[in-house]
């Protein structure tokens, strides 16, 4: 292609980005926002490096400030490459409209954990977040490593469905950020000016498109999940009404048989009065 035509598809390559952005902005259900990544579940990694009697630095990468929204989310750190005896948990319970979060204290109990053949302890300490890509300060630290951990991200914006009668009987929900930012689909990456951008477009693109199905396989379960819940409910409302039909003809035969007793009853109080009325009449064929 000339430059001129790849100009051309560059430019409606910058269209249809904007159009994702535009349909990920504008999605709804119920004035709830589907796919600007308020109902995302996240995952990230952490770059943790300790050292001796200072701190533990943990560098959130790619968590940035368009994914912060107020509410409480939760960093769990597990096991990396090694045992945690206690894993790490922070909760963050108020963010500013900056992007900045609140500094929340939280308590961890004491744990050790082992890389390779240098390990390392902890008492339990008072922990402290200030920012995003901020630090984790730790009063107490014996030797020193540098490990990767991967934290799980987890907000209470997720939707909630209620699929049975009693409480906890809930269904959780999240749809990831379906935003050409997050799908990573960016003016420096979708780029079609030359053979080389072109190439690394389309891997961009590729892995977007996996994010997108893999998306849309998890609500596919989701819906899947819901067919056999409505579909086990019906199940058991036949059930209900069966069991109920069932009540209500033993009792219709009780009430068939008090009915037949009474009408037979009353037939036979007929008879006897038939036959009393005609013994006067008896009496006087005697007297003819």
């Amino acid at each position: 292609n000339t430059d001129v035509d790849r100009n051309q598809i560059q430019a409606e390559l910058d269209q249809l980005r904007e159009e994702i952005d535009r349909i990920a902005r504008t999605t709804e259900f119920n004035t709830k926002k589907l796919l600007d990544g308020k109902l995302e579940n996240f995952r990230d990694k952490a770059d943790v490096k300790v050292v001796t009697g200072g701190n533990i630095n943990v560098q959130i990468g790619t968590f940035s400030v368009y994914k912060a929204e107020e509410g409480t989310y939760i960093i769990e750190v597990g096991q990396f490459n090694g045992n945690v005896t206690s894993p790490l948990d922070v909760r963050i319970t108020q963010i500013k409209s900056d992007g900045t979060v609140q500094t929340t204290l939280t308590t961890l109990g004491a744990g050790t954990a082992s890389i390779g053949k240098i390990s390392f302890k902890w008492d339990k300490t008072i922990f402290s977040i200030s920012d995003f890509g901020g630090a984790l300060p730790l009063n107490q630290v014996i030797d020193s490593a540098v490990v990767r951990v991967e934290g799980r991200f987890t907000n209470n914006n997720q939707l909630i469905f209620q699929i049975g009668s009693n409480e906890g009987h809930n269904m959780i929900a999240g749809i990831d950020n379906m935003s050409a930012k997050a799908l990573g689909l960016t003016t420096s990456t979708l780029k079609v000016t030359d053979q080389n951008s072109a190439e690394r477009t389309i891997m961009v693109v590729d892995g977007a498109i996996h994010r997108v199905s893999t998306a849309r396989a998890a609500l596919g379960a989701i819906q899947n999940r819901l067919e056999h819940t409505i579909a086990n409910l019906g199940v058991a409302a036949e059930n209900l009404t069966a069991a109920e039909s069932r009540i209500r003809d033993a009792d219709m035969a009780k009430e068939m048989m008090q009915f037949t007793k009474q009408q037979i009853l009353l037939q036979s109080s007929m008879a006897m009065l038939a036959q009393a009325n005609a013994q006067p009449q008896n009496v006087l064929q005697l007297l003819r």
